[in-house]
C-alpha cells in the first residue's frame, strides 16, 4: 500500500521555508498541504486549508510587504511571531484584491522572527501559490 500524497516541505510551522534575502518570491503547489488551525482570520476557527509556512528574521527594522499576487486560487495570509508552539498573531488578510489574493503590510523589528502561513480560503481551495516578500509598501 502506498503512503499517499506527500505534503510540501514547508507544510508545518516547524519546517517553514526560511527567507534569507529580500525581495523573495517562491512558487509552490499547495494541493498536498494539510489543514492548520492557527488561522486568526476566521471567527469559526476552521483553520486554513492546504497551508504552507515561511519565516523571515530581518536584520534591521523595516516595513514588510508580503503578498500572494500571481497565485491561481483564493488565498489567506497570516503573520505571527513567537515560536511554533506559542505563536503570537500579528496580522492577516483575505482578499486584498479582486483576484482573491492576499496582502499584508506591517512594521518588522530587527532580530524578531516572523512566520507567514498561507492557506486556501475553503476546504476545496488549493493551487499554485506565488508568495512574495519585499521591503516597503
Amino acid at each position: 500500500m502506498g503512503l499517499g500524497p506527500i505534503p510540501p516541505p514547508n507544510d508545518l510551522c516547524t519546517s517553514a521555508t526560511a527567507i534569507t534575502t529580500l525581495p523573495f518570491s517562491n512558487t509552490i503547489n499547495t494541493c498536498n498541504a494539510t489543514l492548520d488551525y492557527n488561522s486568526p482570520c476566521f471567527e469559526d476557527n476552521r483553520g486554513d486549508y492546504f497551508s504552507v509556512w515561511y519565516s523571515y528574521t530581518p536584520a534591521v527594522d523595516m516595513q514588510i510587504n508580503a503578498n500572494t499576487a500571481g497565485s491561481d486560487y483564493d488565498t489567506v495570509l497570516s503573520v505571527f511571531t513567537g515560536t511554533c508552539d506559542n505563536l503570537q498573531f500579528i496580522v492577516c488578510n483575505d482578499d486584498a484584491s479582486p483576484d482573491l489574493t492576499s496582502r499584508v503590510i506591517f512594521t518588522a523589528t530587527a532580530g524578531v522572527t516572523y512566520y507567514f502561513m498561507i492557506g486556501g480560503f475553503d476546504s476545496f481551495v488549493c493551487g499554485n501559490l506565488v508568495f512574495n516578500v519585499l521591503e516597503g509598501t
